[in-house]
């Protein structure tokens, strides 16, 4: 169930299977701090185009109901009290908490015992986690370009992998600097520091990890060609589609999507909240949007693109960071393009 090789700092192994977090927060965690960032950064985030996309045009988020009084502070203080517990002794447990603005509910997921909530958390879960099924064989035909199979310029959603114990996973969004050298990315989970990289079926390079930033899950990938376009359709797909702008995501907005070397491209999800936390070992991550409905990111799909679509292509939100119970989490895209100091590269 790990998404990636276990090193020597793993949480000990535990007498029950343990949740979907947990994986990914051990890996996180066991492959060390990256990199400094850059010192060459754009100067402002990118803006959202002008153009009318999915989430806007649905009005979903008119349908969103004002936060119940007292509830911010609440979710403040749970998170507040578990992140103290973290820092203090560190868990053996994962615990994620989000407030869903679309329910107004203060949401508490863990893998733990029941007494053990209540211990660290002063209440209940509202859910447990849940083990994602296993990730299919992986595809090592080389006869032709593919998802599993990618050619340069190389593509978001794409399969890639660091060394043949570690991964696959999958490419991010391409990104560029302000100088305008593009860059790969994809999940520091999956990728070392300084790890060379090659497509799923090993035929091609995909370059090297320049720089890592465990806080947001990302890596940047460079020395190959990397384009504006990401993978539609299921985990063997040859079609793709253009990357036409970069923005925040919508509370109540429907129908996102993400494109992953696992589960293809699965549409259908809801922005619940955008301030989820995880927690466990000894660090926690957030803010991270929410998101709920349709099927779960399974492993290998970390690192994938997260967007909305419209009939003329894909606008970036954020990064698939985790799976948790009946929720995915995600690094929006504001966080992920401060923490790399990097804008989106269209198509």
């Amino acid at each position: 169930m790990d998404r990636t090789r276990r090193g020597p700092g793993a949480w000990r192994k535990r007498r029950r299977p343990t949740g979907a977090i947990a994986a990914v927060v051990i890996a996180l965690l066991t492959l060390g701090a990256g990199p400094a960032p850059g010192s060459e950064k754009d100067a402002a985030p990118p803006r959202e185009t002008t153009r009318v996309v999915p989430e806007h045009a649905s009005g979903a988020a008119a349908s969103v109901p004002p936060v119940p009084p007292g509830a911010a502070r609440e979710l403040a203080r749970l998170q507040k009290r578990i992140s103290a517990h973290v820092a203090a002794g560190g868990t053996t447990y994962t615990f994620a908490s989000y407030l869903d603005r679309t329910k107004g509910q203060i949401v508490l997921e863990s893998d733990a015992p029941p007494d053990v909530v209540v211990a660290v958390t002063g209440r209940r879960a509202t859910a447990s986690l849940r083990t994602p099924t296993a990730a299919p064989p992986q595809d090592r035909s080389a006869n032709q370009f593919h998802r599993r199979n990618d050619d340069p310029p190389f593509k978001g959603g794409a399969g890639i992998r660091a060394t043949a114990a570690n991964g696959p996973c999958t490419a991010g969004f391409a990104l560029r600097d302000s100088g305008g050298t593009v860059y790969g990315t994809g999940s520091a989970s999956c990728l070392p520091a300084g790890a060379s990289v090659s497509t799923e079926s090993g035929v091609s390079s995909h370059g090297t990890v320049v720089l890592r930033q465990p806080a947001v899950d990302a890596a940047v990938i460079a020395g190959r060609s990397y384009g504006g376009r990401i993978y539609t359709g299921g985990p063997a797909s040859t079609t793709t589609i253009p990357v036409l702008s970069a923005g925040d995501a919508v509370i109540g907005g429907a129908n996102y999507c993400y494109s992953g070397r696992t589960s293809g491209e699965v549409c259908g999800g809801q922005v619940v909240s955008v301030n989820g936390q995880l927690c466990g070992a000894q660090s926690c991550w957030g803010p991270l949007l929410v998101v709920r409905g349709g099927p779960l990111p399974q492993p290998g799909d970390q690192g994938a693109p997260f967007y909305a679509k419209d009939a003329n292509g894909a606008h970036a939100r954020g990064q698939v960071f985790v799976t948790s119970g009946s929720s995915c989490f995600v690094t929006p895209w504001r966080r992920l393009s401060s923490a790399l100091g990097l804008s989106i590269q269209t198509g």
